[in-house]
């Protein structure tokens, strides 16, 4: 009886007279809904980016200092390779290089280009693509040597090769090599962790530059472990830990350079993830606040019918129920709007601006939906919000005694 009289009471009378304010908070709530889906799926894209495909999940692995410890021969870097979680193995090789152009000099060190630990590259002097035999990544500057006239030439570098040992007593010569310049970083937003003056080639040709200094052929490199370190990639951050157990293990040091910054990842995504329900909170206070204006003049132009129905013996309760009922309607009525239309703005939003970068977090590309719990918090914030504007109002006009009720209409 109270569901089927708030039903007739919402179609005939209360949507037609409040249908503005449907409409134009349901778009309000739109917006909103469509601005905190895209602010939360970005923020889920970024966690689990960072947690399963960045530097995070590396872990750096190099034979044990002053002890009798293996050391990182390919039968070695095959075993870390079978590690359960262990999604790939990255080689590192580490040598001295110099700038032989003219009477610019600079001194840089040839490293193996990890990919999850190269710096971002400078918009303008980035080729893309993944590095290629003969070509290397330099600092935008070095030693005082600007290299950005040297983007995409052919460049000339020596380097120092051994040739002799007696003793103490070690011998060598000085050997050319060319390489192409593909790529400039910028040296003061570098990461500190493979040092400065970084200059990243392959892993081959840092290998080699690091075996002729070492005065071994590339093979015997290999093959007798003289490869200062490797990094290992795990499947996500929570499984490091476990990894480096299984690396020490095998008689190496596993260490585990993200971990205080993968601690605290969780932390700061859920203050991203929070903005977007911070926002959605603004929708509730509208639709409180409106609930408190609803609420007043509705229970102003409906005390006739609450006169009426407590002179037919309805109880206080009856009558509040039924009200209640039919403002719960008017609210589920703008939480459909706000759900159906803001997943409708958020997936067209994704299709036109998706892969772009707003305040350093990317916005997701392609249709964008919204999660299971946004779409509950949309579909219960304005139904609840009005209810709780407006339920003492709707108390008061409930109470009221039938001939008060009828004669005060």
């Amino acid at each position: 009886m109270k569901w089927g009289l708030a039903t007739r009471g919402f179609f005939r009378s209360l949507l037609p007279e409040h249908r503005l304010f449907v409409f134009g908070v349901g778009v309000i709530g739109a917006v909103i809904f469509a601005f905190s889906m895209l602010v939360s799926n970005a923020a889920n894209a970024e966690y689990v980016g960072l947690t399963t495909g960045s530097a995070m999940t590396l872990l750096q692995v190099a034979p044990v200092q002053g002890q009798d410890s293996a050391t990182l021969t390919s039968s070695t870097i095959s075993k870390l390779g079978a590690i359960p979680h262990v999604v790939a193995v990255f080689p590192w090789s580490k040598a001295g290089i110099m700038l032989d152009e003219g009477t610019s000099t600079a001194i840089l060190w040839a490293q193996s280009d990890v990919p999850l630990l190269q710096p971002k590259l400078l918009p303008q002097f980035d080729s893309s693509g993944p590095l290629a035999s003969g070509q290397v990544i330099l600092p935008e500057n070095a030693d005082g040597v600007d290299f950005r006239s040297y983007y995409n030439q052919d460049v000339s570098f020596s380097y120092q090769a051994l040739t002799g040992r007696d003793g103490s007593n070690m011998t060598g010569t000085t050997e050319q090599i060319t390489l192409k310049v593909v790529g400039l970083y910028d040296p003061a937003t570098a990461s500190n962790l493979n040092g400065p003056n970084a200059a990243y080639v392959v892993d081959d040709l840092a290998a080699t530059l690091a075996s002729a200094y070492d005065g071994v052929d590339i093979d015997s490199y290999r093959s007798q472990g003289l490869m200062p370190q490797v990094y290992v990639q795990c499947d996500s951050v929570g499984n490091v830990n476990s990894v480096a157990s299984d690396v020490r293990d095998l008689g190496l040091s596993g260490i585990v350079t993200f971990y205080n910054l993968a601690q605290q990842l969780p932390q700061a995504i859920v203050l991203v993830r929070l903005l977007g329900y911070v926002v959605a909170g603004v929708l509730g206070i509208v639709s409180l606040s409106v609930g408190l204006s609803i609420g007043s003049s509705f229970s102003s132009t409906r005390r006739f019918e609450v006169g009426l129905l407590r002179s037919l013996g309805w109880s206080k309760r009856d009558v509040f129920w039924t009200l209640w009922l039919e403002l719960g309607l008017l609210g589920a009525a703008v939480s459909v709007i706000v759900v159906v239309v803001g997943t409708i703005i958020g997936a067209v939003c994704g299709l036109a601006v998706g892969d772009t970068t707003v305040f350093g977090l990317t916005l997701p590309g392609g249709v964008v939906l919204p999660g299971l719990m946004q779409v509950l918090v949309g579909l219960l914030v304005p139904t609840l919000c009005l209810w709780i504007g407006s339920v003492l109002r709707l108390l008061h006009a409930a109470a009221l005694a039938p001939d008060t009720a009828m004669r005060t209409a």
